[in-house]
């Protein structure tokens, strides 16, 4: 799965701003071309500070998932959490990541929590949800 970025949201109104957007664009190119430790500096880069972008921290989470890091991956989710609240991306994201790690019971838990999220969820993905609920009834 590639990582991708939303070119339109780029509004540079600071060095800063400019400097995390090149680090992530920098990031993402790394990991497509499975430069995994300048991926991972990159990354370390457009997430410092107090408050990186949801783009940034969502990319990163995705980037430690596919390296296997599910720890590092759950706690830049719940970084993004305690800085935007939760969103469906990211609540999908956790509940992915802790069936991949194994932790079945708290992926169920995280997958019921998306269903009463109040989120409006794509037809496939609710099928999907509402299966996995099933299969641990």
């Amino acid at each position: 799965e590639m990582l991708t970025r939303d070119w339109s949201s780029d509004v540079c109104s600071s060095d800063l701003k400019k400097d995390r957007v090149a680090a992530l664009n920098a990031a993402i190119a790394s990991a497509n071309m499975r430069s995994m430790q300048a991926a991972a500096s990159y990354f370390d880069m457009c997430v410092q500070g107090d408050s990186p972008s949801q783009e940034a921290l969502l990319s990163y989470a995705l980037f430690r998932e596919e390296a296997r890091q599910y720890d590092l991956a759950l706690q830049i989710l719940a970084k993004h959490d305690s800085l935007y609240g939760r969103t469906l991306e990211a609540m999908v994201a956790k509940a992915r990541i802790l069936d991949k790690k194994g932790a079945s019971s708290q992926a169920v838990q995280a997958y019921r929590e998306i269903l009463s999220s109040g989120f409006a969820l794509p037809s496939d993905l609710s099928r999907f949800v509402r299966a996995r609920v099933g299969m641990a009834n």
